[in-house]
């Protein structure tokens, strides 16, 4: 996989935790009491800013892809991940299995990118919160759609 796939995939997978992330925020913050939400802000700040990092690699020696590759997250072991992503996604949606892959990824994208362990951090604690409701509504299929 060239560094150019490698961005791209790795785009897509910030994309689509932030999405869930913002989502379950939104979801949970209300009937829980916690405002989640009024930390989204700073949530999505460091994605974006992870996002913009990623975007700006350009070969396979730049700094950050070398971090990226020893956490797996680059070539083939990109490419596996997205694959389990999208198999937890589809064809029916799994929340306990879409949040496992995000706390794997998100620990991986930490140990390469200073700021994500805040995101993780958050997503830990919106599940927590989550565990305590019995149902919640499924995520729209806009943030499902891995393209």
């Amino acid at each position: 996989m060239a560094v150019a796939d490698d961005v791209r995939t790795l785009r897509r997978m910030i994309k689509f935790v932030r999405e869930f992330l913002h989502w379950l925020a939104r979801v949970v913050s209300t009937p829980s009491g916690i405002k989640f939400i009024e930390v989204w802000p700073q949530v999505e700040e460091r994605l974006n800013s992870a996002d913009l990092q990623i975007s700006g690699m350009r070969q396979e020696g730049d700094a950050l892809w070398r971090e990226l590759s020893a956490v797996g997250l680059t070539g083939n072991a990109l490419t596996m991940k997205l694959s389990v992503l999208e198999s937890v996604v589809a064809p029916w949606f799994a929340f306990g299995r879409v949040l496992r892959w995000i706390n794997s990824f998100l620990g991986s994208l930490a140990e390469a990118i200073p700021g994500v362990d805040f995101v993780k951090e958050y997503k830990e604690m919106l599940e927590l919160t989550a565990e305590d409701f019995h149902e919640l509504p499924p995520p729209p299929g806009t943030i499902l759609d891995l393209r």
